[in-house]
């Protein structure tokens, strides 16, 4: 059985869009687990580093709404639902529109 570590799973959203909102200096979510996360994913995944830690990333929390309504708003215009195809797990921020 493999690690519970987002890692192993990042090959899943290949050809997918996917941003990630990471801060720089978060001793939660390790800038390298974060970079291997998105290694693991592709260079296909937009990649959004906040001057932060874990805790003061929300003074970005604002910006960073506007940020990931503009990520999703193409996708409501099509009649996207997000209720299906929103991956939104607790490692960092990780906002992927899946799509088939």
């Amino acid at each position: 059985m493999k690690p519970v570590d987002p890692v192993n799973y990042g090959h899943l959203l290949r050809n997918r869009d996917v941003l990630m909102v990471a801060a720089r200096q978060d001793k939660v979510v390790p800038p390298a687990a974060t970079k291997a996360l998105h290694d693991s994913i592709g260079e296909q995944a937009e990649l959004i580093w906040l001057d932060a830690g874990h805790v003061g990333s929300g003074k970005y929390l604002l910006s960073e709404i506007v940020r990931i309504q503009d990520f999703f708003t193409e996708w409501n215009q099509e009649g996207w639902d997000y209720r299906r195809n929103l991956f939104w797990p607790d490692y960092g921020s990780l906002f992927c529109r899946i799509t088939s």
